[in-house]
This record gives structure tokens, C-alpha cells and sequence, in this order.
């Protein structure tokens, strides 16, 4: 995600934030708190509907390129796996590793009880 570009193209277009919202389907709220980087790991379908919005391809900064982001394989989910996604990624931020293996083992007992 690079909101300079993003700020960058949205100029260029004479574009306002609000322009974005009903392009994208984003709230302003959350377009205004991206773009201000309050929020730093938005969804990816968030970040795709900006980009396509915005007729770009960048979703990987050349520092996340660099760190080996760019070759993470982008596929189809569904809603719900995508907030399974971000809840575990949280869980990760905000408890560690362990506290993400321990999520996973929870998962995995669920399903040895049927």
C-alpha cells in the first residue's frame, strides 16, 4: 500500500476523498483514516477497490517488495476467510506468535470433535 501515490493520483484525477468513497464503495471514514495512516493494515479487498479505483497495480510498497511481500500469492477468498485472515494477523499483533499457534490448535480440536 502506498498512500503518497495513492494521495499523489487522486490529485491528478481533481479528485477528493469523498470521490474515492463512491468509487470504491469504502466509507469516507475509512478512506480518510487510511489515507491520514491511522489505519496501517487495511483489508486487501480494500486496498484492490482503491487500487482499481485508481487504475493501479501497486499493492506491495517497494519496501514490503523488499521483504519478500511481492511473492506472497494473491487468491480468491471469501468474506469470511478474509476476517479470519485479519482476526489472525490482529491476534499476532497484539499477542505474538504463540498466541496465533494457539488459535490454530483451537481450530484444529474444533474440528477432531465431530
Amino acid at each position: 500500500m502506498d498512500i503518497e501515490l495513492y494521495k499523489k493520483e487522486l490529485k491528478q484525477r481533481g479528485w477528493t476523498y469523498r470521490d474515492l468513497a463512491q468509487k470504491t464503495g469504502i466509507s469516507l471514514t475509512n478512506i480518510s483514516r487510511i489515507m491520514a495512516g491511522i489505519v496501517t493494515d487495511p483489508r486487501y479487498s480494500t486496498i484492490q477497490a482503491i487500487e482499481q479505483a485508481l487504475n493501479l497495480n501497486v499493492f506491495f510498497t517497494p519496501a514490503e517488495r523488499a521483504a519478500g511481500l511481492s511473492e506472497t500469492r494473491k487468491i480468491n477468498v471469501t468474506p469470511i476467510e478474509e476476517d479470519c485472515i485479519y482476526v489472525f494477523r490482529q491476534i499476532g499483533k497484539r499477542y505474538g506468535e504463540q498466541a496465533q499457534r494457539d488459535y490454530i490448535t483451537v481450530g484444529e480440536n474444533m474440528l477432531k470433535l465431530k
